[in-house]
């Protein structure tokens, strides 16, 4: 019986902290109506959490009442310190936060050195990432981080990603003895999917699928978990490498998702529609705004094709796009690709843009949001 109270009791207070990070501040009464406990219950929580500086006195209610106003109670955000980072061969970027749930504006740093270390280039740009909040730099507990490819399953490093060259399978060790904190790698679209998923204004799609489209390609896959699927080798949602047919009627050499729908081909498509844009993102969101239709309904086409094998395999009901070539199409591509599908398929799949941020953005944001659930973890103790 004393286990199973202890375990109550961590599984209360782990609760009661939940529930103040996420109102920011919260009175006994305001808990004890929220976790469901009795008041002399929720006065001995209280105390327990104080008395761990994991909560801390707040101000008082401005509720008005005959005796004293009641304490509001907040999280102790200095007990752990978090970094969320999104890595590609562009640039770096990185934003901290803490076990509160503040967060620091983005750092960015150019381009990163493959050939040299990563480690003090990751560790600069969370330096700067500190200073653009006007904080002095706090140790971590934890870091993660987004990277295009795909992540070993086994080892947790990089595992395919061309685009980073040396650092595959080269990685994790370095940046983590450098930060002297946990490390956690994780695929860029699947990031964008759980910002969607908790962050963005979609949230009771409860399953779906997120395809990235920019230069690269990504699929991930959502279900009622709040997590994105994984497969066996870290693979998963490699879109970009899927075999497809030629949408013409001549022989072609067999084509892959890449070649129909990657930055590349976008801009080569735009360019043969007679738009001049410098980039296939510019170049659609010119489409956009000119109403270039029979740029766009191609575009939309070729996504649709690549998406029906997908629908048909999985029958995700719903699918996200983001991305940069995404982005700028917005709900007006969104809607074209779904019509495109509708013509294809004999089932319904509704396409919608995301909601949260641009693709770059939420990759990092969820990184950070990863980070923190990793850090209270550590600090409040497992989740129930």
């Amino acid at each position: 019986m004393a286990a199973d109270s202890r375990t109550a009791r961590r599984m209360n207070d782990r609760a009661a902290l939940d529930l103040i990070a996420a109102a920011g501040r919260l009175s006994r009464t305001q808990l004890r109506e929220r976790v469901g406990l009795s008041q002399p219950s929720v006065i001995d929580l209280v105390s327990r959490l104080l008395d761990a500086d994991l909560i801390r006195v707040a101000g008082e209610s401005e509720e008005r009442t005959r005796g004293p106003r009641a304490q509001l109670y907040s999280i102790a955000g200095d007990r752990g310190y978090v970094a969320g980072v999104h890595i590609n061969n562009e640039g770096i970027q990185a934003a901290v936060g803490d076990v509160s749930g503040w967060s620091s504006p983005t750092a960015t740093a150019p381009a990163p050195q493959l050939k040299a270390d990563p480690a003090p280039q990751i560790e600069a740009v969370i330096n700067a990432a500190f200073k653009a909040a006007g904080t002095p730099r706090q140790p971590l507990t934890a870091v993660v981080i987004g990277t295009g490819g795909t992540v070993d399953p086994t080892t947790g490093d990089i595992g395919h990603a061309p685009d980073l060259g040396k650092w595959q399978a080269h990685f994790v060790g370095p940046v983590r003895e450098r930060l002297g904190c946990d490390v956690h790698l994780e695929r860029e679209i699947n990031l964008a999917a759980i910002a969607e998923d908790r962050l963005g204004d979609q949230r009771d799609l409860q399953r779906f699928a997120i395809l990235w489209v920019g230069r690269g390609l990504g699929m991930s896959f959502m279900d009622n978990s709040g997590m994105p699927f994984h497969g066996s080798w870290g693979a998963e949602g490699e879109i970009g490498y899927m075999p497809l047919p030629s949408l013409t009627r001549k022989p072609a050499p067999p084509r892959t998702f890449q070649d129909l729908v990657g930055s590349v081909a976008v801009h080569d498509l735009a360019r043969a529609h007679g738009l001049e844009d410098a980039t296939a993102e510019a170049a659609v969101l010119t489409a956009v705004d000119q109403g270039h239709d029979a740029f766009l309904d191609e575009l939309a086409d070729r996504l649709a094709l690549g998406l029906h094998a997908i629908a048909t395999v999985i029958d995700p009901g719903n699918v996200v796009l983001t991305g940069a070539t995404a982005d700028a199409g917005g709900a007006d591509l969104a809607a074209r690709v779904e019509a495109a599908l509708s013509r294809r398929s004999w089932h319904r799949v509704n396409v919608l843009p995301a909601t949260f941020a641009p693709g770059e953005e939420a990759i990092l944001r969820a990184g950070l949001l990863l980070a923190t659930e990793h850090a209270r973890t550590a600090i409040w103790g497992p989740a129930a």
